[in-house]
């Protein structure tokens, strides 16, 4: 879908942010950090969003790594502490954090647009393996990780829109959600659900679906399996990404473009217009009582549903359905109208309609039965549900006299 592609084009870094990042931040933080440990090896590179691909202009900070050698005499501690004095001695105000020290510009300056996270470490060992020890404020302990492993399979996985859209919606929509752990969870529990041929709102759609597990279903630390990332969130952060997860969700499946521009931007929508917006798009038959001037209240038609065929249950503007159940619309028209005929528009509208090639709403269809009164006529039309979304009902009369009426318009809501 275009508005996910423009989106992600719109908040895209680009080359000329990679050289100010580099030219006003990166290389004086460097050289105040050298300075501290004078003599030592150290290597520094990106870490974050902006060495995996998935940064976003709007919320993009930059993770700054700094691991001295294995062979450093100095412990975890010392070499945070070295570097949270150096930035301090160097005018940088700065914030400590777990195993970070988040800089947020020159004290005697005005604040950054963007911040710094710089992340001290060492190497645990000289063969190469990457793997480094951090320090850990909150516990006073050390974390054996491995960020460069995480690095790479974030950039080579098929998920780096769909983690790219997720922030933008996070940042939007003004709730926590921490990065490493919805970089694990899209990768591990949803990218082995893709399929050839899906594209970014396939993946996302797939990414929503799966909204329940987030928290639930455990993910591991690529890099070190005895790292408890479960911990990043307590329960509520959990319940609350969990709805915020289910929200995008709902605005996915409308399948509506301005609905799901809103809902990730944060900007307030309408569920229901967005589904009867789809069903306009595609069917320029079915008529809406505010998009025409057309006769309504002639004919009148009803719904019901069952799991078998007793149709005992009526179908209200709140009735919410699910998948499977049988379907019965009734249309009655009075005795004094003289029929032609009496036909059913069914349109569907939302994402599963579509990749089923099922939104019909192109024709009108006969009715499955018939049978009359000695006041009505009354008119029949046998469906299921079986399409997540909204989908619309109306009955239309033709007059012997060439007239058309259109009845009302049953919305149905079918949900899993």
């Amino acid at each position: 879908m275009g508005i996910l592609n423009n989106l992600l084009n719109d908040y895209k870094i680009d080359r000329d942010f990679q050289t100010e990042i580099r030219q006003e931040y990166r290389l004086d933080i460097q050289k105040a950090l050298s300075n501290a440990f004078d003599g030592a090896k150290i290597q520094f590179r990106y870490g974050g969003s902006l060495a995996k691909g998935t940064a976003n202009i709007d919320s993009c900070d930059i993770d700054l790594l700094c691991y001295l050698s294995s062979e450093s005499n100095l412990t975890l501690k010392e070499i945070y502490d070295s570097a949270v004095k150096a930035l301090a001695e160097e005018g940088y105000w700065i914030e400590r954090k777990n195993s970070a020290i988040k800089v947020y510009g020159r004290t005697n300056e005005n604040m950054w647009d963007i911040t710094v996270d710089v992340v001290p470490g060492k190497y645990s060992s000289n063969d190469n393996t990457d793997d480094v020890f951090l320090w850990r404020n909150e516990s006073n302990s050390k974390l054996k990780t491995n960020p460069i492993k995480q690095i790479e399979m974030v950039k080579q996985s098929k998920s780096k829109e769909v983690i790219r859209i997720v922030k933008l919606f996070r940042d939007f929509n003004n709730f926590k959600f921490k990065s490493f752990f919805l970089e694990n969870f899209v990768i591990s529990i949803v990218e082995p659900e893709y399929e050839d041929g899906d594209n970014l709102f396939d993946k996302l759609i797939k990414f929503c679906d799966m909204y329940e597990l987030i928290g639930v279903k455990k993910v591991n630390d690529p890099a070190n399996s005895n790292n408890d990332i479960m911990i990043i969130h307590n329960d509520f952060e959990f319940s609350t990404i969990r709805n915020q997860v289910k929200k995008l969700r709902d605005a996915l499946y409308t399948d509506d473009e301005i609905t799901i521009r809103k809902c990730i931007m944060g900007q307030n929508y309408d569920i229901n217009e967005g589904y009867i917006s789809v069903a306009k798009g595609h069917s320029s038959l079915v008529k809406f009582p505010t998009s025409a001037i057309v006769p309504f209240g002639i004919i009148s038609i009803t719904g019901w549903f069952s799991k078998d065929q007793t149709f005992s249950n009526q179908i209200y503007e709140s009735t919410e359905l699910e998948y499977g159940l049988n379907l019965k619309f009734i249309a009655i028209v009075p005795n004094s109208i003289k029929i032609k005929s009496v036909s059913w528009l069914i349109c569907n509208s939302g994402y599963e309609a579509r990749v089923k090639d099922q939104l019909r709403g192109e024709n009108f269809e006969s009715s499955d039965g018939s049978f009359g009164s000695g006041v009505s006529n009354t008119f029949i039309k046998y469906e299921q549900t079986s399409f997540y979304g909204n989908h619309f009902v109306q009955a239309r009369l033709i007059s012997t006299t060439g007239k058309s009426y259109f009845s009302n318009i049953i919305t149905i809501k079918i949900r899993k």
